[in-house]
């Protein structure tokens, strides 16, 4: 199937409404996120039990600048179970896109290893993906379908590194090599591909980026740039930084626990497709589930009635001033004396 955009998404800019930040992804939910993820619960009913933990909280934690929190989550988890039901997201690894391998060959995504917090780390290079032969070659429903594809394995790769290191991961950094970018990928029908891809997935895979080095970016990207910028999230803008230069961004990186080797170039070469991971780790079978933190499980095991009063006892527990702003050391958890 071809994967379309959800109808009810904005195709415009972001604006932050609060202050609240969401928690590190390792740590439980706050009570406040837990309350939020309760409220999707009820509203969804059925669907919610459809969808990954893992997504679940990284929609409830994606969406916490929100005005209307818990209604935009719900909003856009309600497009998301229609996404994934009607584009059969949960079997794309296991029956991977129409000709993957060219895909792969002109348009790799590389995974060259892991930062110091188990987060994997994706090198992209745009200047070398063949603009015009790509262009011909892929039209827009088959290339969002690899697209998907992609998104998948970087998911599911985030869950068999949290069950190898106990310790929750579902974001991924990303070094997106400008190198070789000419007018070839700024004209119109190629920049159309890249816009697509960011407004497609842009509500689909919130929370999902823990850092984007955008390196060797030429002045000709700089008109790109501020057209792309605006269609991104808030939160997920704050997460890149540009450099024009790779000397600077590799000291930026290696601050981060980033480590890319002897070079760029050969770090992209070594690294594993998307399909090579697949195939390594298992990553399509449907026994690797979202790895779930003792402290939630209550969340999705007990009735609704009963996490909402651990939730509530929980936040009882905050003092007022950390009820607006997410607290790591306030975490939703099931009390212990509970079976």
């Amino acid at each position: 199937g071809a994967v379309r955009r959800p109808s009810g998404r904005r195709a415009m800019s972001f604006r932050s409404h609060t202050k609240r930040l969401p928690a590190l992804e390792h740590e439980p939910l706050t009570p406040d996120e837990a309350s939020v993820l309760l409220q999707a619960r009820s509203a969804l009913g059925d669907d919610f039990a459809s969808l990954p933990r893992d997504v679940l909280v990284q929609f409830v934690r994606g969406y916490i600048d929100e005005a209307d929190w818990a209604g935009s989550c719900i909003k856009h988890l309600r497009e998301l179970v229609v996404w994934r039901q009607r584009e059969g997201v949960d079997d794309v690894l296991a029956r991977a896109p129409d000709r993957r391998d060219e895909f792969e060959r002109m348009w790799r995504t590389s995974v060259i290893g892991e930062d110091g917090a188990g987060h994997p780390v994706v090198v992209e290079s745009l200047g070398r993906i063949p603009a015009s032969d790509f262009q011909a070659a892929f039209d827009e429903p088959l290339f969002l379908r690899h697209c998907a594809y992609n998104k998948e394995t970087l998911r599911r790769l985030c869950i068999h590194t949290s069950h190898r290191t106990a310790r929750r991961v579902y974001k991924f950094v990303v070094v997106l090599d400008m190198h070789g970018l000419s007018l070839r990928h700024t004209a119109r029908p190629f920049l159309h591909m890249i816009k697509t891809y960011i407004s497609a997935f842009g509500n689909l895979y919130p929370e999902s980026l823990q850092k984007l080095y955008i390196v060797n970016a030429p002045l000709v990207f700089t008109g790109t740039w501020a057209i792309i910028r605006p269609l991104l999230h808030p939160l997920t803008a704050r997460k890149i930084a540009l450099f024009a230069h790779l000397d600077k961004a590799t000291k930026a990186m290696e601050a981060d626990g980033v480590t890319l080797g002897t070079s760029l170039d050969a770090a992209y070469a070594s690294g594993d497709s998307c399909s090579t991971l697949v195939r390594q780790h298992g990553l399509a079978s449907a026994e690797l589930r979202s790895y779930v933190p003792a402290a939630e499980l209550a969340l999705y095991e007990d009735s609704i009635e009963d996490a909402c009063a651990h939730v509530a006892a929980a936040r009882a527990l905050q003092s007022p001033a950390s009820s607006t702003v997410a607290s790591p050391r306030s975490s939703f958890a099931r009390p212990s004396s509970a079976p």
